[in-house]
């Protein structure tokens, strides 16, 4: 007796003979089920193909076969790995090892660098997409300049010249530009047009005004651009610069909407009316600064650079225990030494704005730096002041 399914052909004969026919009819069904492997369902296989490309994952030469070991229908009696794989989008499987995925993130070091005495800034900007630890544990395919997210701080003076050259590697995938706040020029001039991967421009614009500024790629969907991670901070010192200090710092808080683990962001999570993020962090990674806090000398004068990339959601940045004692707003000031006696507890910050804070601390010990939007504190928009050896009973 010959039974047959899908899968497998199974024999339970008393005899090894066969007739011809017999024979004949069992090469056919051989033939069929071969021919229903290999040709059934090819839209599977571009699915794997699409979805290890989406993950930064260069997909493999599927074998024919691989409908039948990976797709879960009815037409199939016997539920295997590579299906359940298929069903819950595991890629592993599939395309484990094309591109790992980075589980340990890079501490990004929060000290600003010394404004130069040129006039004349050349400045280049490289757009990479790399993978990128966002959170202990977890990457995404992200889009930056330079290679990290945000991209490289710029200070300048007023008035100084910013030559850039910006290129986009013939390895990228996508096509990118870069729009300077800083800058005024036309939306469809110098570098807010795209180029296309193998592409490169120059241009230059002026620093008229001074400030914290945001920039970052203006291809569209802007929203994903930002969202994925190709944003920085141009800082434009004020006529006459800045007084000196003894601690200089740029923090940039964002936020991310994830898709898998080790692919590309959300543009659909990003995109919604009442967006609601995975992660909140300050310079591209979640709780870094309170794994590895930022350390000053009590009592001296610290200054931070602070801008809010978002691309959507709203700061209120706040440095628990400490109070502002000079903030420069969008052009607006608070001084030291104004008339009232005014100081400040929490800075808001809409996206693309950007503030200089200055403070003191007072003894040693922890100072919690958040933003006092505190559903965001837990998503990682936390880190440390460590001032002083930490401890406030010395």
């Amino acid at each position: 007796m010959r039974y047959f399914n899908q899968n497998q052909i199974s024999l339970a004969t008393p005899s090894l003979t066969f007739t011809k026919r017999s024979l004949y009819s069992l090469v056919g069904m051989f033939s069929l089920i071969i021919s229903h492997q290999a040709n059934a369902h090819p839209e599977h296989v571009n699915i794997l193909k699409e979805w290890c490309s989406e993950a930064g994952r260069t997909a493999p030469t599927f074998s024919s076969d691989v409908c039948s070991t990976c797709h879960n229908t009815s037409n199939y009696k016997f539920s295997t790995a590579n299906k359940e794989a298929f069903s819950t989008k595991n890629l592993d499987p599939f395309c484990p090892s094309a591109n790992p995925t980075v589980s340990v993130y890079e501490w990004r070091d929060p000290k600003v660098p010394p404004v130069s005495s040129s006039r004349v800034h050349n400045i280049e900007l490289v757009a990479q997409e790399k993978q990128i630890a966002i959170a202990a544990g977890v990457s995404q395919q992200l889009w930056t300049f330079n290679g990290t997210a945000p991209g490289p701080v710029i200070r300048v003076h007023l008035g100084d010249t910013i030559r850039v050259h910006l290129v986009n590697p013939a390895t990228n995938k996508l096509s990118h530009s870069v729009d300077f706040h800083a800058s005024e020029m036309a939306w469809n001039m110098g570098g807010m047009t795209s180029i296309k991967p193998g592409e490169e421009k120059f241009f230059e614009w002026k620093a008229n005004y001074a400030g914290v500024w945001m920039y970052h790629c203006g291809t569209p969907p802007t929203l994903h651009h930002i969202a994925s991670g190709m944003y920085g901070m141009v800082i434009v010192e004020p006529k006459g610069g800045l007084a000196p200090v003894d601690h200089e710092f740029a923090l940039v808080q964002s936020e991310f909407y994830t898709g898998s683990e080790g692919g590309i962001t959300s543009l659909a999570r990003a995109a919604k009316g009442n967006a609601s993020p995975n992660y909140v962090v300050f310079n591209g990674v979640a709780f870094q600064y309170k794994d590895h806090p930022i350390e000053v000398a009590t009592g001296k004068k610290v200054r931070f650079f602070v801008l809010n990339a978002g691309p959507s959601q709203d700061s209120a940045f706040h440095i628990v225990g400490t109070i502002f004692n000079r903030v420069i707003k969008e052009g607006v000031q608070l001084n030291p030494s104004n008339t009232g006696g005014y100081g400040s507890q929490a800075v808001d910050l809409a996206p693309a704005q950007g503030a200089i804070i200055e403070l003191t601390t007072a003894e040693d010990g922890l100072y919690p730096i958040v933003t006092h939007a505190f559903n965001y504190v837990g998503l990682g928009a936390m880190g440390l002041l460590k001032s002083g050896d930490g401890d406030p009973s010395h």
